[in-house]
């Protein structure tokens, strides 16, 4: 489809049709908007175009498409607003078929002497593009766009032609986008949570990861965008690592809700995660409730709800899983003393915060600086440091 235009980009805009007729406003049905459309042709009322243009509003707000049609295609003189009602409406149908009449009518506006597109026009017509995946129908949009000057200042026309490219998979032309156009608006979170998304449809994880890392300021948005991308592709662990930075416990439910959902195994590795996300969160209670479903433990998971319950002054219930996991031969690593001595620190317990660390030198593992805090912190609660 080609969409060009001659037209000369200062053309005056179309007043928003007025609030001049009660009649339509208090319409709440289908029905009753025909009846008051029957009224208005019978009385001469419907060729005033703001008349016209409020039955085409109503019908559009309403999702009424036939009659949406019907009504603009019965319009001599469509304005600006008629034009912009129609298009709206097409493009946020669920149809492609819809999307394609929308750029069709745009077409027709292109070619009508009376009327020129303006910022509320570009942001429809992107979005029937990005959802019929029309790539070089919004190609000759963004043409339009830079031509009639729409690119240097509205971000709300710049962020749907960047969701444009990013929705039909064109990463090189949004980033080019964002480059030259999008990136000076630092401020506007907007376009960098599109670009994220982007990266992330396409498996790109490393390029989102660095550009939400180089976000000036990051919205609720961001974050979980970052997350349900991580998720939706299977990476849990990336998941959950970064609501652990966020620190919201529903981002983390929300994931372990989509595993669930969609009938992914919580195995050690991600049940693990799962134990420290709801530990650091302060549901600690839930921690447990999922290390005592997994069907398997590792050294990992056992550390997890070890170091939880020690994180939330549960030392009787940390130590008393640390004898369970000798029990079951799970040989500890350095990182389960860490919750052991921990737990030991928070309740006082130094002749027990003793025996552990002299039985961890034993074992052969080497102390780290974390251990030796742990000890230091211990007998300086004691008052023995």
């Amino acid at each position: 489809m080609n969409i060009t235009s001659s037209k000369p980009a200062n053309a005056k805009p179309t007043p928003h049709p007025s609030t001049l007729f009660p009649e339509i406003q208090t319409c709440k049905t289908l029905r009753q908007l025909k009846q008051v459309h029957a009224s208005f042709v019978k009385s001469g009322k419907i060729h005033d175009p703001l008349a016209a243009a409020e039955f085409l509003r109503f019908s559009a707000y309403h999702r009424h498409l036939h009659n949406a049609r019907l009504l603009f295609h019965q319009m001599i003189h469509p304005n600006c607003f008629s034009y912009n009602t129609i298009i709206r409406a097409l493009s946020e149908s669920d149809d492609h078929d819809d999307a394609e009449e929308a750029l069709k009518i745009f077409v027709q506006m292109l070619h009508d002497e009376f009327v020129n597109p303006n910022g509320f026009t570009f942001p429809s017509l992107l979005k029937a593009c990005a959802s019929s995946a029309r790539i070089e129908e919004g190609k000759q949009i963004h043409g339009l766009v830079v031509k009639m000057g729409f690119d240097g200042h509205d971000d709300f026309v710049l962020s749907n032609l960047l969701r444009t490219y990013v929705m039909c998979c064109a990463m090189e032309d949004a980033s080019v986008l964002f480059k030259t156009r999008v990136k000076s608006r630092s401020k506007n979170v907007v376009f960098w949570n599109v670009m994220i998304d982007g990266y992330m449809r396409i498996g790109d994880f490393e390029a989102a990861k660095q550009l939400f890392d180089r976000m000036p300021h990051r919205s609720v948005v961001s974050w979980n965008g970052v997350i349900a991308g991580y998720a939706q592709n299977g990476l849990f662990k990336e998941a959950l690592g970064v609501n652990f930075k966020v620190g919201v416990l529903e981002l983390g439910k929300w994931v372990h809700l989509y595993a669930d959902k969609n009938e992914i195994e919580i195995d050690e590795k991600l049940g693990s995660a799962l134990i420290d996300m709801y530990s650091k969160c302060g549901s600690i209670d839930k921690a447990i409730q999922l290390f005592l479903k997994l069907p398997l433990r590792n050294v990992v998971a056992w550390n997890a709800i070890i170091g939880g319950l020690a994180m939330h002054g549960r030392a009787k219930d940390a130590l008393d899983y640390f004898s369970k996991m000798g029990r079951e031969g799970i040989l500890p690593n350095d990182i389960t003393y860490i919750g052991v001595l921990s737990a030991c620190s928070h309740a006082g317990l130094v002749e027990e915060g003793q025996q552990f660390f002299d039985q961890m030198m034993r074992s052969g593992l080497e102390p780290r600086m974390e251990h030796y805090g742990c000890m230091v912190d211990l007998l300086g609660r004691a008052g023995l440091f």
